[in-house]
């Protein structure tokens, strides 16, 4: 994405109408029914707390944010753990998601009925 992505991260690029990919997929998540998220920032970690904060997610959904300290030698296993860390347990069902995923409340939606064990949407 080159000079795209040299001052912020991707899931802050404008897609449409002043939203960024993560505003997006928040509002999904949220349409979705999904009422706890956890958000595992790197790269430009301090715009994409700005901007969480800044935005009203937060008065709909309980929101964690973690910090990998090591995004830029560690691949997304160690982001999914520290999501993990955050606030899941082994009795709560876990959907991850990239910065640059875009999706619909509906895959959401029969990603979690599908009552397997484990499921991909590609």
């Amino acid at each position: 994405m080159g000079d795209l992505t040299s001052q912020g991260p991707k899931c802050l690029l404008p897609i449409y109408q002043d939203k960024c990919l993560l505003d997006f997929q928040l509002d999904t998540l949220i349409s979705a029914g999904i009422t706890s998220i956890s958000i595992v920032t790197g790269y430009h970690a301090d715009k994409i707390e700005n901007h969480i904060e800044q935005g009203p997610f937060r008065k709909h959904i309980t929101l964690n944010v973690s910090y990998n300290p090591f995004f830029r030698s560690s691949n997304n296993i160690f982001s999914y753990y520290l999501a993990l860390l955050a606030n899941h347990s082994e009795q709560q069902d876990l959907i991850t998601i990239n910065g640059d995923d875009l999706f619909t409340s509906d895959a959401i939606v029969k990603l979690m009925a599908s009552g397997q064990p484990v499921s991909c949407l590609t």
